[in-house]
């Protein structure tokens, strides 16, 4: 029985089937999805965050964010609403998403999920605009009708389940913007957009128990934070109750009525603002929780492996919501996304890719293309993938640059370089400590196995030219670490 409070919370295990599961389904879907607009020129939003807050927010790469950039005067977004819809308020999009959702397949989404290699989906039920993609018993209060007239979320949970796929749901918490009409344009107006009345904090722990109890979550994933008049740790220990092998991300903090005063003094606000600036600079992250059961950097990853369960979470473009602008140029290519896969996975994270299907609820031919390479290469590879766990090093470089990444699975260490494979190559810093059997996975080719003064050579009778051929070596233990004189230690 777990109660709402941090010592009961924090004795909450990961559950395997996370650790296991290492490729989930991001889905950003909603009003944002009609115009489908965001600026692309300047980059995704580690590049953008470089310029500055407010060129960053005025210039913002994430279309999910349209309606705060229709709010700031002179950007980019507000010029193409106008042009494109003229005097059209956001919230009439509503229509046309409903109407449009005659054409929305589930299955479709569901089998190409699956294809891709996913083990796991996450939905958002709700993003900073406030529209709900399901008819809620606690409709929002501004906005009439303000929802999808289908069950999104449980027609795709049938339909991830009979794929044999666990759902989750994405929720934002402190953000809804039918609450509030100010622009966000730097982090303290991200700390303190969010409405604060009891009214508010009442509305979204209403919708948390809803969607608990609706759909049965296996991830319960909230954003930006939490509103100050809400039950954060009482909505987490009733969903553990409920589902002790559900898990939650790391963005429920709660900015509360003194933060919010003090941000309003302006040396204060500076302060802050200067500080998460030099965090992003960093390649930090700024998420942060009172509880969780994994992190969540955001087109970002770890620096090397960490003890604590993580997931990276990131669009295939630059953005989350579908965005118009994309081109070819600005998706990950298939060779980079199956490599940041097997990066994330190397350092004990978990990849939560996202795909942002149109307003007709079609997800883009060049995001399946790159799902379906990713999964005919986990058909192959992915025994290096799934249900592994960090190995004694994530990380290293052949002689030769080829960058390497390892991974553990019983009595098997995986290296994957980050390239195609020549006929040789040296495993710097490891030597054998008895006989090993090493594998290529991509064409079944045996390798010999050899000490060598640089590391430990592999060789093969003639190089592949695939995308990141795992090799697989048995027994693990027969291959140990040396010291900088080639020793071990």
């Amino acid at each position: 029985m777990y109660l709402p409070d941090k010592k009961s919370l924090a004795a909450h295990p990961v559950p395997e089937w996370f650790h296991d599961a290492k490729l989930g389904i991001f889905i950003h879907w909603g009003l944002y999805s009609i115009p489908a607009f965001a600026v692309t020129e300047y980059g995704d939003i580690t590049r953008t965050m470089q310029r500055g807050f407010e060129f960053h927010f005025t210039n913002n790469p994430y279309a999910e964010w349209y309606l705060n950039s229709l709010r700031i005067t002179g950007s980019p977004t507000q010029a193409f609403h106008h042009a494109q819809y003229g005097d059209c308020p956001y919230m009439d999009f509503a229509q046309d998403f409903n109407t449009s959702l005659v054409h929305w397949q589930p299955q479709v989404w569901a089998s190409l999920f699956r294809r891709a290699g996913a083990r796991y989906a996450v939905l958002t039920t709700k993003h900073h605009d406030g529209f709900l993609l399901y008819p809620s018993e606690h409709p929002n209060p501004i906005q009439p009708d303000y929802h999808a007239v289908r069950d999104i979320p449980g027609e795709l949970k049938d339909a991830l389940s009979q794929q044999g796929m666990r759902f989750g749901t994405y929720y934002s918490g402190a953000l809804d913007w039918t609450f509030t009409q100010e622009a966000i344009t730097d982090v303290v107006g991200l700390l303190v957009n969010g409405p604060a009345s009891t009214a508010y904090g009442a509305y979204v722990d209403a919708h948390f128990r809803e969607l608990v109890r609706r759909y049965q979550p296996d991830v319960l994933w909230n954003d930006i934070g939490y509103p100050p008049m809400g039950h954060p740790l009482a909505v987490i220990a009733d969903y553990y109750n409920q589902n002790p092998q559900g898990v939650v991300n790391d963005r429920w903090s709660v900015s509360g009525k003194q933060m919010r005063g003090l941000v309003q003094w302006k040396p204060v606000r500076r302060l802050i603002n200067r500080m998460a600036m030099k965090m992003i600079l960093q390649g930090k992250s700024a998420a942060g929780s009172s509880h969780s059961d994994f992190r969540t950097p955001e087109y970002q990853q770890m620096a090397e492996a960490t003890p604590d369960k993580w997931e990276a979470c990131q669009g295939l473009g630059y953005s989350f919501g579908y965005n118009r602008m994309d081109t070819a140029d600005t998706y990950l290519s298939s060779e980079a996304l199956i490599h940041l896969l097997v990066e994330v996975v190397s350092k004990n994270g978990n990849l939560l890719i996202n795909v942002g299907p149109d307003g007709q609820g079609q997800i883009p031919p060049v995001q399946q293309e790159r799902l379906l390479a990713l999964g005919a290469w986990l058909e192959i590879n992915g025994e290096a993938i799934y249900g592994t766990r960090p190995w004694l090093k994530a990380e290293a470089t052949d002689p030769q640059g080829i960058p390497l990444r390892f991974t553990r699975k019983g009595d098997a260490l995986y290296a994957i370089p980050l390239e195609r494979m020549p006929r040789e190559l040296v495993l710097p810093g490891m030597c054998l400590a008895g006989p090993v059997t090493a594998v290529r996975l991509a064409d079944g080719a045996p390798l010999q196995a050899e000490n060598t003064p640089t590391g430990l050579r592999l060789s093969a009778a003639a190089a592949c030219d695939a995308t990141a051929p795992a090799i697989r070596l048995e027994p693990a233990r027969a291959v140990q670490l040396t010291d900088a004189r080639g020793a071990v230690p």
